[in-house]
């Protein structure tokens, strides 16, 4: 059975709301929370951080954190994944405002997954 992490947002736009889901499996969670923690702590900080990639999954699955080039500073996470039906990307933005709300829910996933 896979265990995995689906991270949702639903953004307003003109003619609804857009959903997007990046999904985090088990074997992957560590090293993409490590990656997670240390691009919102240099953000914390007002450190610049890398536009960084971390590929996971034998290559078949990355993720992309970067800041939006406009708005609000914020977080984007992008999950770029492929398939036997072609590659797909997803991004969700996480407002600095809300990093400690997105950090304890991530956590209390984290929990239920390591039961």
């Amino acid at each position: 059975m896979d265990r995995y992490i689906n991270i949702v947002e639903s953004r307003k736009t003109e003619s609804g709301f857009k959903r997007s889901s990046l999904v985090v499996f088990e074997d992957d969670v560590q090293k993409f929370t490590s990656f997670l923690e240390r691009a919102m702590n240099k953000i914390r900080c007002r450190e610049a951080i890398d536009d960084g990639n971390l590929v996971v999954g034998d290559g078949r699955r990355s993720y992309r954190i970067c800041l939006p080039h406009r708005g609000k500073p914020a977080l984007q996470l992008t999950e770029k994944r492929e398939d036997a039906t072609g590659t797909y990307r997803e991004s969700i933005i996480v407002p600095v405002s809300s990093f400690d709300v997105f950090r304890k829910s991530l956590s209390k996933a984290l929990d239920v997954i390591n039961r």
